[in-house]
């Protein structure tokens, strides 16, 4: 009994003692798990801060020069023709923080071409722009129409629609097409379009060239549009407009710059299949000299709160049925007669004094502006058909010799001036050589903020800048009526010529020298001779945040 009783007090000891044991290390196990989490904790803390730290230590040296860079949400946004984009509050920046950079021309400064040749070293993707066709775009590219159509399996090249994208073939690629497939595939698809299609030209007399001719005292810019009597739809247009260019839309225009007599004719197809073409007409370009200074006048209004003089009364408004139902307002006051334009844009005014007419062509800003211009002669010139598309700097060259000088020279003249190298980049120090060597005042002006900018204009002067074309947003709508944006897709080391800005400095107003398009360059605004590059509204935000040197070209008087 006395055994049994201390047998078990000794199990309920050593039971006793596995649990105070049991419970001391899972006491240690505990403290120990504790301990490993929090220096675990602290360790990757210190991890944290620690490249938090490097972080700011390798991006403040560098926070000035990214914050130069327009924003990306700016980048290639649409704005309405208010020059708004919904939901979005532009704030203008002071200037472009100084960052030690030089500032004055040097070899190897950036050069400006506006848009470079085409590549084709591949394929290129073409998005089919606002009543572009086929046939248009085989000239842009230099192909043959046959083989656009075979390479995208286009059946029918008069059903391709705005926004569509064409493939155009790499050099490589054109030469693997077969011109028997091709002339297979034309015969097969485009026989299910004209069913009868035939290489005899009728000339028919339900087909007129009609032509609307405006002289702004240097060039004749002219819109032909086809009338047809015969209400037969037409297809596969072909202007041959006397200069060896082509176009290829119903209505198209084109600026004649070289004094001479050219002979304009048009060719289209019918349902049938029939090559019809029409009367022949001629566009004469007469010689600056034969007209005096006092014939044209182009006035720019700051706002349509102002007011403007004519010499003489005005008897016509192009494109109105009469005076009284334009925008222009006549105010007769004691001694003279003023008048102002209710609605901002482009007008065409004739006046006549002592039985002569007179040309007025009027501006009037969407928004208020100051602008620098002169009176005497459209100065605006366009890179198109200047012998090639890489030729921004030529351009702006050219504009602002005539703006200083009051004298027409063509972009071609100063690309020859130039000469030519690689692309037909061009350097500001070559712009500053050929402005100053046509007799005008060029030189070299720092910019490190929008201001600067505005002072130049206010001082009565222009500017060149060089920037990058595609940090401006593009315009949608009517281009011909909404100013406020880029209007093309091109996106480029590009020059510009500032030569005005909105007053509350949300805009600078430029002249674009890149054309509407590169085929036939057909957009002119409602006076008839302005092309599209004139008087553009672009962000000051944008443009100053894309400059790519922190100076301008100036041009005084």
């Amino acid at each position: 009994m006395l055994y049994k009783i201390l047998s078990n007090q000794r199990v309920r000891r050593r039971r006793r003692q596995y649990s105070l044991k049991r419970l001391w290390n899972e006491r240690n196990r505990l403290l120990m798990r504790r301990v490993s989490s929090s220096l675990r904790h602290r360790f990757n803390f210190s991890l944290s801060l620690g490249a938090f730290l490097l972080s700011v230590l390798l991006i403040v040296p560098f926070y000035g020069r990214l914050s130069e860079l327009p924003a990306e949400k700016y980048r290639d946004r649409e704005i309405n023709s208010a020059g708004i984009t919904d939901g979005s509050v532009e704030i203008i920046p002071a200037g472009p923080k100084d960052d030690g950079r030089e500032i004055f021309a040097a070899e190897g400064s950036p050069l400006g071409s506006g848009i470079t040749d085409f590549n084709r070293e591949v394929d290129i993707e073409h998005e089919i722009a606002r009543d572009e066709t086929l046939s248009e775009i085989a000239y842009i590219y230099g192909i043959n129409l046959d083989k656009i159509a075979f390479y995208n399996n286009i059946s029918n090249p008069n059903t391709i629609r705005l926004g569509d994208v064409v493939r155009i073939p790499s050099y490589e690629n054109e030469k693997k097409i077969s011109p028997e497939a091709v002339r297979n595939y034309v015969e097969s698809s485009f026989r299910q379009v004209n069913t009868v299609v035939s290489k005899k030209t009728y000339i028919n007399p339900n087909l007129t060239i009609l032509s609307e001719q405006h002289y702004d005292g240097t060039a004749v810019t002219a819109h032909f549009t086809i009338k047809n009597s015969s209400q037969q739809q037409l297809t596969n247009i072909e202007w041959h407009l006397g200069n060896g260019r082509k176009s290829f839309r119903a209505s198209t225009y084109w600026t004649y710059e070289t004094p001479g007599t050219y002979k304009v004719t048009v060719q289209a197809r019918n349902s049938k299949g029939q090559l019809l073409t029409a009367n022949s007409i001629f566009v004469d370009v007469p010689h600056p000299a034969t007209y005096g200074v006092d014939y044209h006048q182009f006035i720019t209004l700051d706002s349509s709160d102002d007011s403007f003089f004519l010499d003489g009364d005005l008897v016509e408004v192009v494109n109105y049925e009469s005076v009284d139902e334009s925008p222009i307002q006549k105010k007769i006051m004691p001694n003279s007669t003023s008048y102002r334009a209710v609605k901002p844009g482009f007008y065409n005014l004739r006046a006549e004094k002592d039985g002569a007419l007179r040309d007025y062509f009027l501006f009037v800003s969407p928004i208020e502006s100051r602008h620098s211009d002169r009176t005497n002669l459209n100065w605006y010139r366009t890179q198109f058909n200047t012998g090639t598309p890489s030729n921004c700097g030529p351009s702006v060259a050219a504009m602002v010799i005539s703006w200083g000088s009051g004298q027409y020279i063509s972009v071609a003249d100063i690309r020859q001036q130039m000469g030519w190298k690689g692309n037909g980049g061009t350097s500001f120090a070559e712009i500053i050589n050929i402005i100053n060597k046509n007799g005008s005042n060029a030189r070299l002006t720092p910019v490190k903020q929008a201001q600067d900018l505005f002072d130049i204009i206010d001082n009565g002067n222009i500017a060149i800048i060089l920037y990058k074309s595609g940090a401006v947003r593009r315009a949608t709508g009517n281009l011909l009526q909404n100013l406020f944006g880029r209007y093309y897709q091109d996106s480029v080391g590009h020059y510009v010529i500032v030569k005005g800005y909105s007053t509350d400095g949300r805009y600078l107003v430029v002249y674009d020298p890149i054309p509407s398009d590169w085929g036939s360059n057909t957009m002119r605004y409602a006076d008839g001779i302005s092309m599209i590059g004139r008087n553009r509204y672009y962000s000051t935000k944008e443009v100053f945040g894309s400059l790519r040197r922190y100076e301008v070209i100036e041009i005084r008087k």
